[in-house]
């Protein structure tokens, strides 16, 4: 179906106003149409909620629930100083924590699971409403193929069980990209919820804006191939887009002003960041398993290839490919080439990108159910052509069963970088009266905070405000001089830190103070040495 920009109008061709994939899409009371979007959310909340409980809060999840469990006046005097990117989402957290009267791991990560699955949910629906306009005839098998892929990738639900805001921004760019394509047919309000969408989408992740680069990019794809209608411009929606663009972007100008004088938050992403291997490792953990690599990304290629053909042929141009590959593509390779010039690339940064992989892989089925329908043409003269499903509905059988394995595998306590509880045990287990612990760096001093019984006896002697005092994430430090009157009369030390602190007291991010702190351990006798991931206990005592 071809779109007027200037109206929003469908004009009349596949898919225009009265024919049967429009009356389709809008029957918003049907079965079919809640299936679609019901049957992705509910299996999305199940696989998000399963065992959700059993991994350990690990370091990110430890500075989530200090923040959460500050009152609300305490974490907006927070953020002009610290965390500002996040602080949205710390609101979030707590209004939850609020409510359920607790801060176990599985109310910490309530949000994130529920995310993802409106996030599936949302995804089957972009991908049911893209293929109706394409005049599919299997808009809900393309929908419910993607909301079921989403669902269960095992990055969708590493991160619907992690306490961080990733899955909120995820489900935020797919409620975005919804709005974006019917505001592209319709227009009217779609628009102003477009713009809402893409402002909150920011306020969850700044890098969450970088949506809208694709999303311009889609515009500019599909405003050539589709026609004027009485005399009205193509350049209409796009001029809409900007508008809309330009008020989300506005509004969190302030945010991104706090979020550049707070950029210290990602010094620790250093070194050279090859585009390349970190493109191919993020497409793998995408991807889910390995034997999985080259199916995923084939079907999501032979999608793309499919609506190539199709846009040269003068069909319509607000495809999947026009809308999902940008999406899936460009948000990942700006952070990249960025971070040629000062690192601010991970993976987790673009986890909202995912649903446009899903969206892709539903496509290319989709195409593979047309392509046999279309070689054997009995199966049409029969009424049979839904047949033509059966070889791609075997396919995606066959790509949920792979990826049951690997589902289970981010369920683990093991799936963590870090096991905040297990290290504090650690501490409880073996600390005796008397005993400091020094905290290289500052930043993981919430273990203490969220831990307190264990750590209890402990002392932490370079702290000199708490976190909650000095309106800060980790609290402030004593000045060396300060650390060492007060290092008089230690006998044993607990160094909290990483495996790699040599490297760390190297760079410029140490502190005077990290490097005090080590100077007056290196002077005793290791003890015993505790690895847990990406930390490490150290144990000193006098010689």
């Amino acid at each position: 179906m071809g779109i007027d920009l200037g109206t929003g109008e469908p004009t009349r061709q596949a898919g225009a106003a009265g024919s049967p994939s429009s009356r389709a899409d809008r029957a918003w009371f049907s079965p079919v149409a809640w299936l679609v979007a019901v049957v992705p959310g509910v299996l999305g909340l199940i696989t998000g909620g399963y065992h959700v409980g059993r991994p350990p809060i690990w370091g990110d999840e430890g500075v989530t629930k200090a923040m959460a469990a500050r009152s609300v006046s305490q974490l907006l005097a927070t953020m002009p100083h610290d965390d500002i990117v996040h602080g949205a989402y710390y609101l979030v957290v707590h209004a939850v924590e609020t409510v359920a009267g607790s801060s176990a791991p599985t109310v910490l990560r309530a949000p994130s699971v529920v995310a993802m699955a409106v996030a599936a949910a949302f995804t089957a629906l972009i991908a049911r409403r893209l293929a109706t306009i394409a005049g599919s005839p299997y808009p809900a098998a393309t929908g419910l193929a993607a909301g079921v892929l989403f669902a269960l990738l095992p990055a969708v639900i590493r991160y619907a069980q992690e306490a961080r805001s990733y899955a909120i921004v995820t489900m935020l760019a797919a409620i975005t990209t919804y709005l974006l394509v019917n505001a592209i047919e319709d227009g009217g309000r779609w628009w102003i919820g477009y713009a809402a969408a893409a402002a909150l989408t920011g306020l969850f992740n700044i890098f969450g804006l970088l949506i809208l680069v694709a999303q311009g990019v889609t515009l500019l794809i599909a405003t050539p191939g589709l026609p004027g209608v009485a005399g009205r411009r193509p350049a209409g929606v796009l001029a809409r887009w900007v508008l809309a663009g330009i008020a989300a972007v506005t509004v969190l100008i302030p945010i991104v002003v706090f979020a550049y004088a707070q950029r210290n938050a990602i010094s620790w992403m250093t070194g050279q960041v090859i585009i390349r291997s970190a493109a191919v490792n993020l497409a793998r953990t995408w991807a889910g398993p390995e034997k999985l690599f080259w199916p995923v990304f084939g079907l999501a290629a032979f999608g793309v290839a499919a609506d190539a053909v199709t846009w040269r042929r003068g069909r319509p141009s607000v495809t999947s490919g026009s809308v999902a590959l940008p999406w899936l593509v460009l948000p990942p390779a700006l952070l990249l080439v960025a971070s040629q010039v000062h690192p601010v690339y991970d993976g987790r940064y673009v986890e909202y990108c995912l649903p446009a992989l899903a969206i892709l892989v539903a496509w290319g089925l989709t195409w593979l159910a047309r392509l046999v329908a279309a070689a054997v043409p009995s199966l049409s003269r029969a009424g049979l052509a839904w047949l033509g499903w059966l070889p791609a509905a075997a396919i995606l059988i066959l790509l949920v069963i792979a990826l049951i394995p690997a589902d289970a595998k981010v369920s683990l306590p093991s799936s963590r970088p870090d096991n905040l509880a297990g290290d504090s045990q650690i501490v409880a287990a073996n600390a005796k009266p008397g005993d400091i612990v020094f905290f290289i760096p500052m930043s993981y001093r919430p273990v203490e905070v969220e831990y307190p019984a264990q750590w209890r006896g402990v002392r932490d002697i370079a702290l000199a405000q708490s976190p909650v005092a000095s309106d800060t994430l980790y609290g402030t430090d004593v000045s060396p001089a300060e650390l060492l009157k007060r290092f008089t009369h230690v006998t044993r030390v607990w160094v909290y830190t990483q495996p790699a602190y040599a490297a760390y007291l190297d760079s410029a991010r140490a502190t005077p103070v990290d490097k005090e702190e080590m100077s007056l351990v290196a002077r005793m006798k290791l003890v015993r040495r505790w690895v847990d991931g990406d930390k490490m206990l150290m144990l000193y005592q006098t010689r």
